[in-house]
This record gives C-alpha cells, structure tokens and sequence, in this order.
C-alpha cells in the first residue's frame, strides 16, 4: 500500500475510534468538504455501551489522483462491567475522501451502517411473496435496479445487467462506491447536478414532506458505444417506520435514448427554419426577449436584414436559385456572428440578427457593416449572373425591451437603407 492510502486509511480508522470508543463526532464533522454532504447512519453518540475495537479491518481504492474510497469492518466489544453478558457490534462503513494537501483529507462522503441510536429495523432475509412479485414488475419496468440497505449498509445490483446497459464491468461493493464512480466516470459532466438529491438536508426534507420518488434524465457515458445515452434514473427514498431516517434506496434506470432523441429532434425542428437551418421566427423571438429579460443591463444590436431585389432573383432564375441563395446567405449570416448571439429566419428573405453586450454605437456600425460585408457574392447559372446584396436595419436597443417596439425602430431603418439605394444600412438607438 503506498504512503497516501496508508494515511487516508489511518485519517479514516482514526474518525471511527473517535466516534465509536470516544463518542466524539468532531473530527467527522470538522472534515466534511462542505456543510452539506452525503452522510447516513451517523447518530448522536449518546449510546450506554463503553465499547473497545476487538478488530478493524479497512480495503481502500483510489478513485481518481486525490479521491479514496475506504471501506471498513469494525468489530467492538461492550466493556462495561455492569453487563451480564458480552455484547459485540459488526460495523460496517465506508467513506469518501479527498487528499487536501501532503497528509490531510476532507470527507466528500460517509455511510455508517447503524442508524438511529443503534435501534435496528428486522430485515427479512427472505422476502415475502408480494416483495418477490413487486421486484418482479419492477425487473419487467426497468433495466437496472439498485437496492440500497441502508440500516445494515447493504448494496445490491447485478453486474451483468449493468454492463449490458452502460458498457462497463463493475463491481461496486458500496453506495459510496457506485456514488463516485457516477459522478467520476459515467454521468455526462453538465448532468451531475441532478445528482445532488442524494445530500443530507433534501433527504431529511424529504421525509419531512413525504416526497420520496424523484426522477431525473441525464447522459450517461456507454464504454461500448463510444458516447453518451440517455436515461430516465428514478430514486425511491424508503423511510424507517419512525420516518426519522432512511431506511432503503431504490436507484432504478431506464433506458429512453431513442425516445429521448426523437423528443429532442421534435423541438429542433419545432425551432428551426427547415430551409437555412437558422432559428425560426418565434425561437428567435424567444431568445432575444429571454436574454434582454427585466435586466437594463442586458443590451444589443437589434438587426434586420433581407436580400437586394430577392423577387427579381426569383422571377429570373427560379424558386431553386432564391432557396440556394437563402441558404447561402444564412451561411454568410451565422459565420459573422458569435456563439453567444442569435440569428433567425424570420420568413422570406428577412433575417434577424442579435449581437448582445454592444452599446457603442461606432462599434455597432463596424460590426454591421462587416456581417453586410460577408454576404456580398457573385453569382452565377449557365449564361446569367447576379451580384447578391443585402440592406440592413439596426437599433441598439440602449435598456427598452419591447420586441416588438425594437423591431418596429430596426425595420424602419432597412426601409430607409432601401430608399438610399440598397446596399447598405441604417442605426438608431432606442
């Protein structure tokens, strides 16, 4: 074992002595990485019992560079001598901790597996007929299903399945354990969020509330298939029958990729103009009035902008031609934008384009000036030719946000570009 496991080992055995023989949670709760981390099974350590460790056994895994996983089986001894007989606890814990400096740690994550005072909850160890026929329906509605004993520090899952559903071979001995690598090495990192409903305080409130069944859908990492697929991930919190504390969590999954995917292809189509591939009318109106919102600070270049003479274009090369020359221009439009603006189709040939945080009127001429610039092309079909150029009209919209009042100011501008001769393009501020 080398030298860091050797302390995190000792970091961990030295917070269970404290705990179990001192009844002192102080250094646990001293070292916790933030107030509110996944802790169960850690009760007030007002017990009768004097106990000793008659035997301590810990296994650890590295996690990543800084992050252990130690799990450890304690045995202890009641010593008092006004007990008639000798009673022995098996604990079983495992925590999650991460190397802060040379030879300190930070607990990320705790499970005892004793709750409630050492008070215990009889577990069946064969379940009954109904439980046989439940996990039945639920084996039929799901493709992994994780059971977590919580009172007895319990984790159950079949391996195989998960492997034919993420791609991985694993053998989680923990929750902790499976936590981690979740949030490590499978969930895509802009869904580990949801992942939070496993911190102490929304458990509690949870009981409190009697909300116990949440669901999520997020990405999670397939080995095999080389990406991402996504799933519906639904959580059952069991309370005890003192609703005190947990007393089982169900961690179930379902494969959705394929519906999930059609879902998301529906609302881009529902948002896209079919022609250019551009935001259509109402997503591009949506995405300007969420960013200007109710914050005066949030300010910008309102533009619209069309095509010189388009029905010309139309009646001389045909309809094919003027869709060519959409979707050329759309081109021109979204290579001349940053990825944080907006630019749409709004019907025709008129398009809309909003470059956020520009409030200097010379440098919203420039930027106007250069979109208007990079949709100038020549073109031409067999013996015909034509020079594409587009008018532009702009408002900064200077704190208004009325879309509708902004729109109406740009488009009066591109009517005035059009009077002075096209080509070009007019700016007022709001």
């Amino acid at each position: 074992m080398d030298k860091t496991k050797e302390l995190a080992v000792e970091f961990a055995e030295k917070a269970y002595v404290e705990y179990f023989i001192n009844k002192s949670s102080d250094i646990i709760m001293e070292n916790c990485m933030a107030y509110d981390i996944p802790i169960f099974g850690l009760s007030t350590a007002d017990w009768a019992e004097v106990y000793k460790v008659v035997s301590m056994y810990s296994h650890i895994d590295a996690l990543s560079e800084d992050l252990y996983f130690t799990s450890t089986r304690i045995k202890l001894e009641d010593t008092r001598d006004d007990v008639d007989y000798i009673e022995k606890r098996l604990i079983d814990a495992t925590m999650v901790c991460r190397k802060i400096g040379e030879e300190h740690f930070k607990i990320c994550s705790l499970h005892i597996s004793r709750t409630d005072n050492y008070d215990f909850e009889q577990i069946s160890s064969k379940a009954s007929s109904g439980e046989s026929v439940y996990r039945k329906v639920l084996e039929q509605t799901y493709d992994v299903i994780i059971e977590y004993d919580v009172v007895n520090n319990v984790f159950q899952y079949d391996p195989e399945k998960y492997k034919e559903h993420f791609g991985v071979a694993t053998h989680f001995v923990s929750a902790d354990q499976w936590f981690w690598h979740m949030c490590t090495e499978c969930v895509m990192p802009q869904d580990t969020e949801h992942l939070d409903i496993f911190r102490s305080s929304d458990i509690v409130k949870r009981i409190r509330n009697k909300d116990y069944v949440v669901e999520r859908e997020v990405r999670i990492k397939n080995k095999e298939k080389n990406g991402y697929i996504w799933i519906r991930m639904t959580i059952v919190f069991m309370p005890n029958e003192r609703e005190t504390n947990l007393s089982n969590i169900f961690v179930m999954f379902k494969n959705i990729d394929e519906e999930k995917k059609k879902d998301l292809d529906y609302i881009t189509k529902a948002r896209t103009d079919s022609l250019t591939g551009l935001s259509n009318r109402e997503y591009t109106k949506m995405l300007i009035e969420e960013f200007l919102g109710d914050n005066e600070k949030n300010n910008g270049i309102f533009i619209v902008l069309d095509i010189d003479e388009f029905k010309k274009v139309n009646d001389t090369f045909g309809h094919l031609t003027g869709d060519e020359l959409l979707k050329r221009t759309a081109k021109g439009l979204y290579e001349s934008v940053g990825n944080n603006d907006i630019v749409g189709r709004i019907g025709g040939d008129e398009f809309v384009i909003f470059l956020k945080n520009i409030i200097d009127e010379k440098v919203a001429k420039s930027k106007v000036a250069n979109i208007l610039d990079n949709v100038r092309y020549d073109y031409a079909e067999g013996a015909g030719s034509l020079s594409v150029r587009c008018s532009a009209g702009a408002a900064l919209t200077n704190g208004a946000r009325d879309i509708d009042k902004i729109y109406k100011v740009a488009d009066n501008n591109l009517y005035e570009s059009k009077r002075a001769g096209r080509n070009t393009f007019r700016i007022t501020s709001m």
